[in-house]
């Protein structure tokens, strides 16, 4: 399981005033179950799903919702070891999103 709060912080560059806003992106709840691992083949198998809590910008907090909507990716994860120093990682699935006001994913 994971709890994950990233950000975005932006400066002006040169004098520029025009940087976006600071803001928190999300509230990311995760949680990954490998089902499968075989120390004989070097390998495992995983499933997961990631859902971010989307936020709006800290300057909105007044006139918006804090949320902004949802993003859903469930995935699934396969990870070979092929010696000492050489490994690979498949991670694939799904990526959806909804906003709050807006029909459809």
């Amino acid at each position: 399981m994971e709890v994950e709060l990233p950000f975005s912080f932006y400066y002006p560059i040169n004098g520029n005033g025009a940087a976006p806003e600071n803001k928190l992106n999300s509230l990311k709840l995760a949680g990954q179950y490998t089902f499968f691992v075989s120390e004989k083949r070097k390998t495992s198998l995983a499933i997961g799903y990631i859902h971010d809590f989307e936020m709006n910008q800290f300057s909105n907090y007044k006139e918006e919702r804090i949320f902004s909507g949802n993003a859903y990716n469930p995935f699934f994860i396969a990870a070979k070891r092929w010696g000492f120093n050489y490994h690979t990682l498949i991670y694939t699935g799904p990526f959806m999103q909804s906003h709050y006001g807006v029909s459809g994913l």
